[in-house]
């Protein structure tokens, strides 16, 4: 079975890479699975861990993650799409490899937000930095 990881974010961008992922696999890789993942970055400003409880943290952290998955599940459910759907919390760029690798996904599928190459190069890049990190081909989807 392929496996294919798909990062999602709730983006326009995000929906595109999860059409394109199931358009691979309606498009024969039919024993293919799909992995659903969004990642929060942790909320690191200031002392918040000195007024906010861990479990209060762990809850946001939940519901942002539901948030942006539920479009990419109610995709891949319409389409009857074998997947699962995952919430990591960290570094964006590194989860999504990192995750890739424990699940030995043999594709990175993540879309990319459309920013011009100045405003890519001042703010940096999620999807380049996936690029530049992972062992396995990305395919970055705009």
């Amino acid at each position: 079975m392929q496996k294919i990881l798909v990062a999602v974010d709730g983006s326009k961008s995000a929906k595109k890479a999860v059409e394109f992922a199931i358009d691979l696999v309606q498009g024969g890789k039919k024993d293919a699975k799909l992995y659903l993942l969004t990642v929060q970055p942790p909320i690191t400003f200031g002392n918040i861990k000195k007024f906010v409880k861990k479990k209060a943290l762990e809850g946001y952290y939940e519901d942002q993650g539901k948030d942006a998955l539920k479009e990419a599940r109610d995709l891949a459910e319409k389409e009857k799409i074998d997947f699962s759907a995952h919430i990591k919390v960290g570094p964006v760029a590194e989860a999504i490899v990192d995750f890739a690798k424990d699940k030995d996904c043999a594709l990175i599928v993540v879309g990319t937000r459309g920013l011009g190459k100045l405003a890519g190069m001042l703010v940096g890049s999620v999807a380049m930095r996936v690029v530049h990190l992972s062992a396995v081909p990305v395919a970055l989807v705009k």
